[in-house]
């Protein structure tokens, strides 16, 4: 780098005009801008010039301090301090950078990559990592640089400044503006860990009527200590407000004092301080003004402030840090500072990246407040747009079903029945299937994402108990073709699957039949009981037989005084019923014959209660139908032979019939010709007769 001693002014008048003109010229070529690259052990010729020749880290505060305006440092990631410990003096000695140096640290060896919080100026020249009084009193110093000063990506730590005035006065920086202008930028830059009677991060000095008003951008205090005031910063100055300095994007966080502004504190009645869209959050002071002192001068601009009410652009909340006791100052997906900052703010106004070197601006939309931009959509609050109904009642057994709606990004949903979670109700709908008494009671649902949760009014569910109903026959079996009375048991009113209303019905079921009813109460709850009425399959009618068999189906006709007639019933497994001119229960019974007329017999099975359809069979007794004087004898019988004779005394040589009867049956008719009084056989009508009568039958 060229350089020219510094510039003195014109001499006596017996300095020539070429002179002059010759040293002006001297000048403006030693004024050319020039870069350098410095590593923590440098590489090649360590001139600087570039990475493969970078100038080490024991280097750099002499070369700094050797810059002119125009020059840039780029400083490669790791630790640099500004000297090394040997006595008392040597703690005076620190970073100064000249006005119109630009330094930018965080750089990848080698590349124009960078990430930011990487390069790391310490005040810990004894190396003992500790914040102790073997620690420089002011790790970088800005003594009346220009606004094209700059500091960027730069960690500033272990500054320990516990002398008297401004040897006490910013640990971590020290910005001289005192009876003086000294306006450097500072971007990118990490303030943490130091400690000063005031100021412990940044002291800006603007008293005398000076001028100290520095501008900060993305940048983070966090974690100093002043005994004094000003944990994080002091702004010392007796101008007007032109002088303030603007923080843009800054985060203070963690940050105390034993007495005022453990954030920022501001001395003298004209000055003051402006920020916007910064954080100023969990700071604490003994006496007062934890957050930041505020004075006429102050203008705070959508920022948000601890124990600073909330107005039109400023809010008062918890930022919802990542981690901030970490060391995280990112803002978490549901926190309120994203997309709150200036809504005019523009990459000319803040930046275009962030701290962490991402996109200031996401999505071309709104600047969050903080040194970080959150990298995603915001996710919107939820909000219950038509909440549950007030109230349900339902009978036992139903399906209850209620339904939420809710705006908001990325919804969970979670019921709850009286305070208890319900494991299976996730959604927008509560859905109860089957419902029991147990079940009545209060819900409600609890909808939320990653950022808000809101709980619904509560929905009271009452449940009916159901009537209960049963159905009581007069007999479960019937008779086909009898009749049975069904009654019903319940409160309510009644409803038959026949369509009939009352409690009791008659049916007369023709076959096996299942019948129902339907009991409904007051509560319109509902239940039905079925009952099964058996019919009995019917009877067959009993078959009736005779003897002497029938000459037609149903009937016989016998003559009078006919020995052995019997009917005879078969087919009934229970217990036979005869009636008519017949009542008792055998089997076979005899007809008398003894008098004359029609006979009837009727016969029916009864089995377990039921009467089978009736067989009837009719007799008919006639009298003899032959007229005359008969006269006759049998003069014997055997099993092939008759013999006997009969006639009419008033008819000869007629012929008649004679009914040979063995037992209670008889015969074909046996016919004889009587003449002469001799009456021969025509038929022989009789295989055996073990006894015989005669009957004459013409």
């Amino acid at each position: 780098m060229k350089r020219i001693l510094p510039f003195r002014g014109l001499m006596s008048g017996r300095m020539s005009q070429l002179h002059f003109l010759c040293a002006l010229l001297l000048s403006v070529l030693s004024t050319q801008a020039a870069t350098f690259y410095v590593t923590p052990t440098g590489s090649g010729n360590n001139s600087g010039t570039d990475w493969s020749n970078a100038s080490p880290g024991s280097q750099l505060r002499t070369k700094l301090a050797a810059g002119t305006s125009g020059d840039i440092f780029k400083i490669a990631q790791g630790t640099y301090k500004p000297t090394t410990y040997a006595d008392g003096t040597s703690l005076s000695i620190s970073f100064s950078i000249p006005s119109g140096v630009q330094v930018y640290g965080g750089y990848t060896t080698g590349t124009e990559n960078r990430n930011f919080g990487t390069t790391v100026f310490s005040g810990d020249i004894d190396n003992d990592n500790l914040l102790d009084e073997q620690n420089s009193t002011h790790v970088v110093y800005f003594d009346g640089v220009s606004s094209d000063t700059r500091l960027d990506g730069v960690v500033i730590e272990g500054g320990y400044a516990n002398g008297l005035l401004f040897l006490g006065w910013g640990g971590g920086v020290f910005n001289n503006g005192r009876a003086k202008v000294s306006k450097p930028l500072l971007i990118n830059c990490y303030m943490r860990n130091n400690y000063a009677e005031r100021g412990s991060g940044m002291f800006n000095d603007g008293d005398r009527r000076g001028n100290a008003g520095c501008q900060l951008i993305n940048c983070v205090f966090s974690h100093n200590y002043a005994r004094s005031e000003g944990g994080g910063l002091t702004h010392y100055g007796d101008s007007d407000a032109s002088t303030n300095p603007a923080l843009i994007n800054c985060v203070f966080y963690g940050n105390s004092t034993d007495f005022t502004g453990g954030g920022i504190s501001i001395i003298g009645l004209k000055t003051g301080i402006n920020l916007f869209n910064c954080i100023i959050w969990a700071n604490t002071a003994g006496a007062s003004d934890p957050g930041i002192v505020i004075m006429d001068g102050v203008e705070i601009q959508y920022s948000n402030v601890q124990d600073v009410p909330a107005s039109a652009t400023n809010i008062n909340v918890n930022p919802l840090f990542v981690d901030a006791p970490g060391g995280d100052f990112r803002l978490q997906t549901c926190s309120p500072l994203i997309d709150a900052g200036d809504p005019a703010s523009t990459t000319a106004t803040s930046s275009s990246v962030d701290l962490a070197g991402n996109p200031r601006f996401y999505n071309n939309g709104r600047i969050d407040m903080g040194a970080y931009e959150y990298q995603g959509n915001l996710t919107n609050p939820v909000a219950i747009t038509t909440g549950p109904a007030s109230a349900s009642a339902v009978c036992v057994g139903s399906t209850v079903s209620v339904p939420v709606s809710a705006t908001g990004t990325a919804l969970s949903y979670q019921w709850y029945k009286e305070g208890t979670l319900l494991e299976a109700q996730t959604s927008a709908m509560l859905s109860l299937t089957q419902v029991q008494a147990s079940q009545a009671g209060s819900y409600s649902v609890v909808v939320s994402n990653a950022c808000s949760s809101t709980t619904s009014l509560a929905f009271v569910l009452t449940v009916y108990d159901l009537p209960a109903v049963a159905i009581t026959p007069t007999s479960p079996t019937v008779c086909a073709g009898s009749s049975v009375t069904l009654t019903a048991s319940g409160e309510g009113t009644y409803l038959w699957d026949t369509g009939k209303t009352t409690s009791s019905i008659s049916v007369t079921p023709v076959a096996t039949m299942y019948y129902s009813v339907t009991v409904t109460t007051a509560n319109q709850c509902s239940s039905t009981a079925s009952t099964q009425v058996t019919v009995r399959d019917q009877f067959p009618v009993p078959t009736l037989a005779s003897n002497p068999s029938a000459g037609s189906p149903g009937s016989l006709t016998v003559i009078q005084n006919t020995p052995y007639v019997t009917l005879t019933a078969s087919g009934c497994s229970g217990l036979l019923n005869w009636s008519g001119s017949y009542d008792g229960s055998d089997p076979s019974i005899t007809v008398s014959t003894l008098a004359t007329g029609t006979f009837s017999y009727s016969v029916n099975c009864q089995l377990e209660g039921c009467t089978s359809p009736t067989a009837t069979f009719t007799v008919l007794v006639t009298p003899s139908l032959v007229s005359g004087s008969f006269d006759g004898f049998v003069n014997g019988a055997d099993c092939s032979t008759f013999r006997g004779w009969a006639w009419d005394r008033n008819k000869p040589n007629t012929a008649v019939t004679v009914d040979i009867l063995d037992g209670p049956r008889w015969s074909q008719p046996y016919w004889l010709m009587c003449s002469d009084r001799i009456c021969k056989p025509l038929v022989r009508a009789m295989e055996s007769m073990p006894s015989l009568g005669v009957s004459p039958k013409a």
